[in-house]
């Protein structure tokens, strides 16, 4: 009997091994997983430095806030983060509210350009076969590695954290189009979009002002002298604005201090954020730092083989990136080793080894091993580091959701440095309609009373004493009450006697004043003509109370008008 069906069937599957819709099918797996999970497990919940985004929104739209283009290019920790707070205030514009979904989508997006760029930088693929049909499969196939390791959770914070997303991206896609556009050719358009690009990088995240740096050495390999001063002349002038009125972050260590100091640990944290890729939470740093002295091995290799002679754009994105972890290692190191794996981070280890990949295809002869290699391992990494990173990314918006909930019955704080700040923002960016959290957490805390307490966490009386406490009080209706509490044994316990084991020692009497400086911060609340309090009584009584106990603490409630209180304050009193 005849057996040309199953034969017919062979050559079927064989066709479609050939089909440029099986390497589609390919290239397109792991981004679709990547967009579904984010789809899945992205929430509109502000994070760590959101808040920063938030508050520059709520500063700008104030209009009794003077200065709004100073506000814009202020300093964020080491940043100017010109180009986000633009992108908030477009969709702000647009949507007229905040969705921090929204800015976290659009940095995961940037991942899809930079994936399409980087093959571009290398012509090395389309000389793997010379049929015409298969030189069109041959450029789609070395897609593969690269969209397989940039498309995978292990970089968890850009594919959750609005701003981690938007800045970490976005500095490495316009500086990548900046070298793309400068290496490109020598006309003036080109030249125009690398500048315009560079401008860009540098006011996304710090580390964008080395495109200048780049630029210049890309422009000396390739001759370009009239481009190159002025490239030197926009670069000097930017950089030099840049750091105009620039301040060291107080909460982080001198970084020339720490490398005179402590160089080893310097090195030390180079080569685990180099090769960070390759740590997965196992508490063994050990591996990645022999992977990072690895990848640095195979860049020297490299430049050994002259990869800059070949391929001086793929060179010049090289650089940029050992600028990049290099400034890192400078800036991280004093704050720890553990800052070398926290995901957003291995996003530039990743994209090493990317660029590690590409350098292997110009540099070598034999492309289809190159290829495959790399496509097997990148296939393998990605798989693992979905199944390993899905949990931690599925339990972000749980916290997050879970931390909102606990927020507003005031049994947490919100994930920022500064609690009390991150509140406020919040609290005003909900009156003015800025940033709403999502409906289904029934959040209503930004309405509860909110105010401050002047002065110093410790006050000493004796029996002569007059007591005298100030501070400033908000709500909703604008007349707010602020009531006073003790837990110490002052002889008379008052009308209202005693509540969750306070004693009531009195209520503050408002004045008809102001404070500017807080007027203008919360635009949109009223009775801020009104805000200041003042609280007096005699300490004789009190201090008598005082004798067996030593000390005690007062406490300061911001109470609106159906009875809500919120905690503004407390004061330790001390005996002389």
């Amino acid at each position: 009997m005849s057996r040309r069906p199953p034969r017919l069937k062979i050559i079927r599957v064989s066709r479609l091994y050939r089909s440029r819709i099986l390497i589609v099918v390919l290239i397109g797996a792991p981004i679709l997983f990547y967009f579904l999970m984010f789809v899945r497990f992205s929430v509109d919940i502000p994070f760590g430095d959101d808040y920063a985004v938030l508050s520059f929104v709520v500063n700008f739209t104030n209009p009794h806030v003077p200065g709004k283009l100073p506000l814009l290019f202020s300093q964020h920790n080491e940043h100017r983060i010109v180009t986000l707070r633009l992108v908030a205030l477009v969709l702000y514009s647009v949507a007229h509210r905040i969705d921090f979904r929204s800015i976290a989508l659009l940095g995961n997006l940037g991942l899809l350009v930079i994936a399409w760029l980087i093959p571009k930088f290398s012509t090395a693929a389309v000389g793997l076969s010379s049929r015409p049909a298969s030189q069109r499969r041959a450029r789609l196939w070395p897609w593969l590695p690269v969209v397989y390791l940039l498309f995978q959770p292990q970089h968890h914070e850009i594919l959750k954290w609005a701003m981690c997303s938007f800045t970490n991206v976005y500095v490495i896609l316009f500086s990548f189009l900046a070298i793309y556009f400068l290496g490109r050719s020598d006309d003036r358009r080109s030249f125009a979009m690398a500048v315009g690009l560079s401008i860009l990088a540098a006011y996304t995240n710090g580390n964008g002002v080395f495109v200048f740096l780049i630029g210049l050495l890309l422009l000396l390999i390739k001759k370009r002298f009239r481009r190159l001063a002025w490239w030197v002349g926009i670069g000097v002038f930017y950089i030099g604005f840049y750091f105009r009125g620039y301040v060291k972050n107080p909460d982080h260590p001198d970084a020339l201090i720490f490398l005179k100091t402590s160089f080893l640990k310097v090195v030390e944290y180079f080569f685990s954020v180099l090769g960070s890729f390759a740590d997965f939470g196992k508490g063994a740093p050990l591996i990645p730092i022999t992977v990072g002295i690895l990848v640095f091995l195979g860049l020297l290799l490299a430049l050994k083989k002259k990869i800059h002679k070949k391929n001086v754009a793929l060179t010049s994105l090289l650089g940029f990136l050992v600028l990049s972890l290099m400034a890192n290692a400078l800036t991280r190191a004093p704050l720890g080793l553990y800052m070398a794996f926290m995901p957003r981070y291995k996003f530039l280890s990743i994209l090493m080894l990317i660029l590690l990949y590409q350098s292997a295809l110009e540099l070598s002869k034999r492309k289809e091993l190159i290829i495959v290699s790399f496509t097997l391992f990148a296939v393998a990494f990605g798989v693992y580091s979905f199944a390993r990173n899905y949990a931690t990314v599925r339990d972000n918006k749980i916290v997050l959701r879970v931390n909102m909930r606990e927020w507003d019955a005031r049994k947490a704080d919100l994930p920022y440095p500064n609690p009390e700040h991150a509140e406020t923002i919040l609290r005003l960016a909900a009156k003015r309609h800025i940033y709403q959290p999502p409906p289904d957490l029934n959040i209503r805390r930004p309405e509860y009373p909110f105010g401050a307490v002047d002065g110093g966490p410790d006050v000493e009386v004796d029996g002569r004493d007059e007591m005298i406490f100030s501070g400033w009080a908000l709500d909703n209706s604008g007349r707010p009450s602020v009531i006073v509490r003790s837990e110490a044994a002052a002889s008379e316990p008052g009308p209202s006697g005693r509540r969750d084991g306070r004693l009531f020692l009195g209520k503050a009497v408002f004045k008809n004043e102001s404070i500017l400086q807080a007027e203008r911060s919360f635009y949109g609340f009223p009775g801020t003509e009104r805000m200041i309090w003042e609280f007096r009584f005699k300490a004789g009584e009190f201090a008598r109370g005082l004798s067996q106990l030593d000390k005690t603490k007062i406490f300061f409630y911001a109470r609106d008008r159906i009875g809500q209180e919120t905690l503004i304050g407390t004061r330790t009193i001390r005996s002389k």
